[in-house]
C-alpha cells in the first residue's frame, strides 16, 4: 500500500506544473525500481525547481533505475542527485 501512495504523490507532481519542490530526501525509504520510475517521470516532467534528490540507502533500487535517474539528472545541471 505504501508503494501506491508514493507513486500517487510522484504522479501528482508530474502533472502539477506549479511544483516548487526544491529538495526531496527519500533516503532509506525502501524506494524500488517502480517507485524510481515514477520519480524519474516526475523530475523529467516538472523537475525544474528541484535542486537536490537524495535516494541513498535504498537497497531495492536496481542498476537500471539508477541509470534512468542519472540520465534525468544529467539533463538538469542544477540538480544534485545522490544515489
Amino acid at each position: 500500500m505504501l508503494y501506491f501512495g508514493r507513486c500517487a504523490i510522484f504522479s501528482a507532481l508530474c502533472i502539477n506544473t506549479d511544483s516548487r519542490i526544491a529538495s526531496w530526501d527519500l533516503s532509506d525509504q525502501g524506494i524500488d525500481a517502480k517507485a524510481a520510475k515514477a520519480i524519474a517521470a516526475s523530475v523529467a516532467a516538472n523537475g525544474a525547481a528541484l535542486k537536490a534528490l537524495d535516494l541513498r540507502h535504498n537497497s531495492t533500487l536496481d542498476d537500471k533505475a539508477k541509470t534512468a535517474l542519472r540520465e534525468i539528472a544529467e539533463g538538469r545541471p542544477g540538480l544534485k542527485l545522490r544515489i
